[in-house]
């Protein structure tokens, strides 16, 4: 009878067993952190949505300014 034809015994089961429970384990230590690395990112992700809204807000309302004074400078020096 060859190894492979064999039963495993008790012994043998018992150990695999360990060895998923150990593999299982670092699994779900690795899920933890990939789950508080994603939460970071989310984190990071709106406070980076927020900063950009107040860039937009802040260019809205400066271009029409921009745009008067450029006017008032180009008629000064009498490009228009």
């Amino acid at each position: 009878m060859h190894k492979a034809d064999k039963p495993f015994s008790g012994t043998e089961v018992a150990v695999l067993i360990e060895s998923f429970r150990n593999d299982i384990a670092l699994l779900a230590e690795g899920q933890n952190a990939i789950h508080e690395d994603v939460q970071i990112l989310k984190q990071d992700t709106a406070e980076i949505k927020m900063r950009l809204t107040t860039v937009e807000d802040v260019i809205r309302v400066a271009i029409p300014q921009i745009h008067v004074r450029l006017s008032r400078l180009e008629t000064k020096v009498g490009i228009v």
